[in-house]
């Protein structure tokens, strides 16, 4: 139940981030529906950094000490808002534990070799000018 928690407060901001940097053109400029991308991620980053911290004081991982999909889910939203430019709620010195999940996923034997291609993938990424 955790776990489904925590997957689903990721992808929330996930959504909201795609459709409002990528979905219909009338939402383009429009600072409203951008703050709520930025609350909702400020917000993500608050309560998930307290998460993090009581698994074992932040080592990386949502549960225990190996890679779960919440915690792949979590450095997908953050690599994919950094591409496009959207990547400010996510820095070290805010997220700092957030970020250490990031680096274990993207650094794991498993799936460096997708992580190597998702990189080259996210430097093509469409960029908000």
């Amino acid at each position: 139940a955790q776990l489904a928690a925590r997957r689903s407060d990721i992808e929330g901001v996930l959504v909201l981030f795609w459709n409002i940097y990528f979905g219909p053109k009338e939402l383009e400029g429009n600072a409203a529906i951008a703050a709520l991308y930025t609350d909702g991620a400020e917000h993500l980053v608050q309560y998930h950094e307290k998460v993090l911290a009581a698994n074992n004081g932040g080592n990386g991982h949502y549960f225990g000490s190996k890679i779960t999909v919440a915690d792949i889910a979590l450095a997908n939203l953050v690599l994919y808002t950094r591409a496009a430019g959207h990547g400010a709620p996510f820095t070290p010195e805010k997220a700092p534990l957030i970020n250490k999940v990031v680096d274990a996923v993207t650094a794991s034997a498993e799936l460096k070799q997708f992580y190597n291609g998702f990189a080259a993938r996210l430097a093509e990424f469409p960029k908000d000018e």
